[in-house]
């Protein structure tokens, strides 16, 4: 019988715990599986931090167009005492004017993939009613339509799925950031992989 992946006292793991441990044994398996997504984030994240040691917030251009700034400042306790009721002490957080790191880079990473699906929506939402489809319903990453006009939808959004990654968007962010910072940002741009983008067009799965 093989043995079990938390070893022997399994059992008996607090929960908090096994949550710690399991959340490592996903996270390394994920690396195992998708190597150029973590690649990918691994670059970001150290851009982030790059731009968090000057002092200046991570600024990039979707392909919309659309203009996103993370900016995430450290905050400090302050202690107010009032008058009320004979006297109540409130502790309020207030921002500094210091950049947060460790949020600022473990933020990055989601923003940036977010405003690429962000993009995304609007380039298929816009393909949609030139193609006819009026009536839409989007949440975040899922899109919706009536029956008769599923096969439409679909196609528009494979095309502009294509279209959009046929760039180099990592390199665009790198560049772009590059421009406003004063150090060499020095983080390799991932290598593409084999995928051919093009067999997204004939893929059954790619959207349900």
């Amino acid at each position: 019988m093989p043995a079990h992946p938390f070893g022997d006292n399994a059992s008996e793991l607090p929960l908090l715990d096994a949550l710690a441990l399991l959340t490592k044994v996903l996270w390394d398996s994920i690396g195992d599986v998708v190597v150029a997504a973590r690649n990918g984030m691994a670059m970001i994240q150290s851009i982030a931090k790059q731009c968090s040691h000057e002092g200046k917030p991570l600024v990039w251009t979707t392909p919309t167009g659309f203009i996103v700034e993370q900016a995430i400042y450290k905050s400090r306790s302050v202690r107010v005492e009032t008058a009320l009721f004979g006297g109540i002490r409130i502790q309020l957080n207030e921002q500094t004017e210091e950049i947060d790191s460790i949020k600022m880079q473990s933020s990055s990473a989601p923003n940036f993939v977010h405003s690429m699906d962000a993009s995304h929506l609007i380039r298929s939402v816009n393909a949609f009613t030139g193609n006819g489809i009026q009536d839409i319903a989007v949440i975040h990453d899922s899109f919706g339509t009536h029956a008769g006009n599923t096969d439409t939808l679909r196609s528009c959004l494979r095309r502009e799925f294509v279209e959009l990654y046929m760039d180099d968007q990592l390199g665009a962010f790198k560049d772009e950031v590059q421009s406003y910072l004063d150090s060499e940002l020095e983080q390799e741009v991932p290598m593409v992989g084999t995928l051919d983008l093009l067999d997204v067009l004939e893929s059954t799965y790619a959207f349900a």
